[in-house]
């Protein structure tokens, strides 16, 4: 039989051993963790009353889900309840309303963008036309006046 040894270190020893380098310290971390799970859990993985809770957590887990959203069955058949559906049609109704919100700004500043100059333009050429007819009725009567006198 081969000799039992037992080696103790405690932290200091082990960060000394460690230094700074934090992939040897996970690396020792995850060994520990993994070592501990195998020794201890496996055990109790394995006992019948943990095999009973987890039927039972998950039979608890599938009647929540199918009252928060319906039934599920294989193949790939689901049944949403009232409540689901009216959640997911809520959903969609915000999204499609976010959506065309987005496009109806995006389009009102687009179109605002194209008409603008040409608003301008028209504005800009019935100004310069009531300038000029206003300068021109304003020298014509100057030249009537100015002929009368």
């Amino acid at each position: 039989m081969g000799a039992h040894v037992n080696i103790k270190v405690d932290t200091e020893d082990l960060l000394a051993l460690i230094g700074d380098d934090p992939e040897v310290r996970l690396t020792i971390q995850s060994s520990i963790v993994q070592q501990f799970a195998e020794r201890h859990l496996k055990a109790v993985a394995r006992d019948e009353g943990f095999k009973d809770l987890e039927k039972v957590l998950k039979e608890a887990v599938k009647a929540e889900v199918g009252e928060q959203v319906g039934t599920i069955s294989y193949p790939n058949k689901v049944n949403l309840n009232d409540r689901m559906q009216a959640s997911i049609r809520g959903e969609v109704a915000s999204q499609i309303r976010s959506l065309v919100d987005s496009v109806t700004a995006e389009a009102s500043k687009s179109i605002v963008n194209s008409v603008s100059p040409l608003i301008d333009s028209k504005v800009n050429a019935r100004l310069d036309y009531d300038i000029k007819a206003a300068v021109d009725a304003e020298v014509k009567r100057r030249l009537t006046d100015a002929a009368n006198a």
